[in-house]
């Protein structure tokens, strides 16, 4: 046989010759005519695809291009999960010194994990729903739709800090020699010591107005009830003045009091209260934290809030929400994404823009149009590249530099009868392990090969599968991480020296073609089918379809299994690494065609965990 070059595989079949496919780079192509050959351009040549693949599953194209059995996934943590939880997302918060902690949000909790251990960090509240995760130095913020908290690697804690309502009371001490002429007024906030945020200032109290030989003025107030607080400070106007500046700091109790004795020549004017609703907390209801701009933006419902960041003079920019920091689009926000050149806001059917990249903003223009996603699990970033599922059921990569490409062309029909509400989309990169994942939260993962810019046949774990996500697992330890799609299952992760999910083992097959070997009024006569595989496991059954497009059932058995094959040539039979074998289609299990335009082979391994691998396909002309 003949290893012809691609451009030249139509004509040599014609002519009798030996097809040999040595490399397979095409993956899965099922949107095509079942008699088409998928063309490239390579130059001035277009180059006949006869390596493509009509079916298959749980087989992938390696970097080295040949079809092998597709990685497994094993257990990450030995803990279960209860009946009623699964997950929902995963992430990974790495701290400032290197260490990584990763953790899995359900319904009911967010957990971190190790090997071994599920430990709780968080309950949700009733009605929350997935969460989203943002970190910022050492502090991971979270929201759920309910509650927004942040987390500090050992404690939870509330994302802002709710301010006083009431203002602040005074009464004089008189006898000193203190004069106010005009009047002194009081403000008061809470404060986080060990984050150094400080909440927006209570309402002011009345002025004292004009007093004289003042001995001090005690300030009353009432603390706050927020764990995290742990400290009041108390701001002041100097005589006559409007802006409050920093007098003291005192421990946070129930009733706190303080007596003011301060000159308005050592008020601290570098430290001015946060006013006018500055340093709120972020607004009830928040989900889908992103990064832009240097601050949070966080989302609820039609609106996109976003953090005071480096405008705050006072307190924590992340932690900072002034009431006037948002924008309104005309649907629901399902998902957000930062881009270079602004930040995209996605509905079901409509992208829109914000630009800049300092406050103020410009109002969300449309982006994109007829060109939604369901919620954010449908959207996955690469720096200025997206990829994403829309809720029309195509899947694009959308490029600032090259625009917006349907890579989901070549599996359209079966990507889109996912349901687009439990699609998740992931690009993970891991050594050999790359590509853009495609789920549909049930029994289905496709994965399209950013090398090859092809399509692996359909995943099926065993069991099933609900989120998928890729989080770094340990230090510089990237793995795609998987949850079944109900309770009482495992965290995973798929592993590159796995065969099995969950050591439940699972079978694999493709099926090339079809490969035309003759034109219209023309016949071939084929002989074998030639085979290279690594001699690994059990060899699998191959199977040829002959002068038929599908295998729909109908026909007794439209694929005839090749059984009883041959070393070819035989001085090879002694190889420890390969199986070179001829299939004779004489040997079929049915009778066959002893004439062919056109065939389906088909490469069938059995339910096993190991690497079975397909190093070239061949067909030989009976001579």
């Amino acid at each position: 046989m003949s290893d012809n070059r691609p451009g030249e595989v139509q004509r040599s079949l014609e002519s009798g010759g030996n097809l040999f496919l040595n490399k397979f780079w095409t993956g899965i192509y099922q949107n095509r005519s079942p008699l088409f050959t998928p063309i490239s351009v390579l130059g001035i040549q277009l180059v006949a695809r006869q390596d493509a693949l009509i079916d298959g599953e749980n087989l992938q194209l390696t970097p080295q291009f040949t079809l092998r059995r597709r990685y497994g996934f094993q257990r990450s943590c030995t803990s279960a999960f209860g009946s009623s939880e699964w997950p929902l997302a995963y992430f990974s918060f790495e701290e400032l010194n290197g260490t990584v902690l990763p953790l899995v949000d359900t319904q009911t909790n967010i957990y971190s994990f190790t090997s071994s251990v599920k430990t709780s960090i968080y309950t949700k509240a009733g009605g929350a729903g997935q969460t989203s995760f943002n970190s910022v130095g050492n502090t991971l913020y979270f929201c759920d739709g309910v509650s927004a908290n942040k987390w500090n690697g050992t404690t939870v804690s509330k994302m802002g800090i709710v301010p006083p309502i009431s203002a602040p009371t005074r009464t004089g001490v008189f006898g000193g020699t203190i004069q106010i002429f005009t009047g002194w007024q009081y403000v008061y906030c809470y404060t986080n010591s060990s984050t150094g945020h400080v909440s927006t200032a209570s309402p002011a109290c009345i002025s004292t107005g004009a007093l004289a030989n003042v001995t001090s003025i005690t300030v009353q107030g009432a603390g706050s009830t927020d764990p995290q607080v742990d400290f009041v400070q108390i701001y002041r106007t100097a005589d006559g003045g409007a802006q409050f500046y920093f007098v003291a700091e005192i421990a946070n109790t129930g009733t706190w009091s303080y007596s003011d004795t301060t000159a308005d020549a050592n008020l601290n004017t570098f430290i001015i209260a946060p006013v006018a609703g500055v340093n709120n907390p972020p607004p009830a209801g928040m989900s889908l934290l992103t990064w832009y701009a240097g601050r949070l933006w966080g989302v609820s419902g039609n609106v996109v809030y976003f953090s005071a960041g480096p405008d705050a003079t006072n307190g924590v920019g992340a932690e900072c929400w002034p009431s006037g920091n948002n924008f309104t689009v005309p649907g629901d926000i399902t998902a957000v994404a930062p881009l270079s050149i602004g930040l995209v806001l996605f509905t079901k059917d409509t992208a829109f823009i914000i630009t800049g990249q300092v406050s103020p903003f410009a109002a969300p223009n449309t982006w994109q149009t007829n060109f939604g996603v369901a919620s954010q699990n449908s959207l996955a970033q690469d720096l200025d590249n997206l990829f994403l599922f829309t809720t029309r059921g195509q899947v694009y990569s959308v490029s600032t530099s090259s625009g917006v490409t349907e890579i989901g062309f070549n599996e359209e029909a079966q990507l889109a009868a996912f349901n687009p509400s439990k699609v998740y989309v992931v690009l993970h990169r891991s050594g050999p392990d790359e590509g853009v994942f495609i789920a549909d939260g049930n029994s289905n993962i496709y994965r399209y090969s950013q090398l090859s810019k092809s399509w692996d046949t359909v995943i099926q774990p065993v069991g099933g599968v609900g989120a998928i996500a890729s989080i770094e697992l340990t230090s510089a330890n990237w793995r795609l991480m998987a949850g079944r799609p109900t309770g009482s299952g495992f965290i995973l992760n798929r592993d590159l020296n796995t065969w099995s999910d969950d050591g439940q083992a699972y079978p694999a097959f493709g099926t090339i073609g079809s490969i035309t070997v003759a034109p219209p009024r023309q016949v071939a006569n084929i002989e074998s089918v030639l085979t290279q595989i690594t001699a690994v496991g059990t060899y699998p059954t191959i199977s040829v379809m002959l002068n038929e497009i599908t295998d729909n059932g109908q026909l007794p058995s439209t694929f005839v299994a090749l059984p009883n094959p041959v070393p070819d040539p035989p001085q090879l039979a002694g190889s420890k690494s390969v199986w070179t074998r001829r299939h004779d289609l004489k040997a079929g299990q049915s009778p066959l065609p002893l004439h062919v335009q056109h065939l389906q082979i088909k490469v069938s391994f059995p339910s096993e965990a190991q690497p079975n691998e397909v190093l070239g396909i061949g067909i030989a002309h009976k001579t």
